[in-house]
């Protein structure tokens, strides 16, 4: 009965009551079209990186260190770092933080 719906009033309603629970849902609407407009964009960062960069973005989420990342994929540390600034760059993150709040990625430590 409630699929898709805000809210849902029984008569006879309040002219007030109702005036308010359409505001409410227009401000529930403009929340979710903010939140789809902010994943889109991350969406087409993400798109930008370059498959490296992919790897080492995929490889810092799951908790590895840098040190860990260059053995794993064949690079040196000093390339993980490029690739690693390359990313948190173009994803627009200013610190690894940043970073996991941006893909609600949970944090792991190993």
């Amino acid at each position: 009965m409630r699929k898709g719906a805000v809210d849902f009033m029984q008569k006879p309603f309040n002219e007030q009551v109702l005036l308010d629970r359409v505001q409410k849902a227009i401000a529930l609407c403009r929340e979710r079209q903010a939140v789809e407009r902010r994943q889109q964009a991350f969406d087409s960062r993400l798109a930008c990186l370059t498959p490296r960069e992919r790897d080492v973005v995929d490889a810092i989420l799951s908790g590895l260190p840098n040190k860990r990342i260059a053995t794993q994929l064949n690079i040196s540390i000093k390339t993980v770092e490029q690739h690693r600034g390359n990313a948190m760059h173009k994803l627009g993150a200013r610190s690894l933080a940043d970073l996991f709040i941006q893909l609600g990625t949970p944090i792991k430590f190993e």
